[in-house]
C-alpha cells in the first residue's frame, strides 16, 4: 500500500478542547498532526462528517483554533481515551 498524504504527519501529544453542535467543551488529545488534519483520541462520541471546532494547545500556552470535519472514527474500548477521529481541517495550517 503507498502512502497517499500530500503532507508529512508529525507525531505529537497536544491537548484539544472539542467544540460540536450540542457538545461543547470537550477534551481530546493529538496523535499526530499535519498541515490538513489530525489523529484525535477522545472519550466523546462524535460521527463521520461531523464538522467542529478545535482549540488546540501547545505546551508553551500558545493556542490554535481551527475548523475540521470527522473522516474517519474507531472505537478502542480498553483504552482511557477510546475514540480515535481522524479530522480533516477545513484550510490548511501554515
Amino acid at each position: 500500500m503507498t502512502d497517499r498524504r500530500r503532507h508529512a504527519r508529525c507525531e505529537t501529544f497536544l491537548a484539544v478542547q472539542i467544540d460540536g453542535p450540542n457538545k461543547l467543551g470537550r477534551i481530546g488529545i493529538t496523535h499526530n498532526l499535519s498541515a490538513t488534519g489530525m489523529l484525535l483520541a477522545t472519550a466523546s462520541r462524535f460521527h463521520e462528517g461531523q464538522c467542529l471546532s478545535l482549540t488546540i494547545k501547545h505546551k508553551s500556552g500558545h493556542q490554535r483554533r481551527v475548523l475540521g470535519r470527522v473522516t474517519r472514527m474507531t472505537e478502542r474500548w480498553a483504552h482511557a481515551f477510546p475514540r480515535r477521529l481522524a479530522i480533516s481541517f477545513e484550510r490548511e495550517l501554515s
